[in-house]
């Protein structure tokens, strides 16, 4: 599970860096 998580930080990292540019 852990490792999902270390997996699914970055691209959430990226979708907020998205809608930071986004507004």
């Amino acid at each position: 599970m852990a490792s999902n998580y270390l997996r699914a930080y970055p691209i959430r990292a990226i979708l907020l860096a998205i809608l930071d540019l986004g507004s």
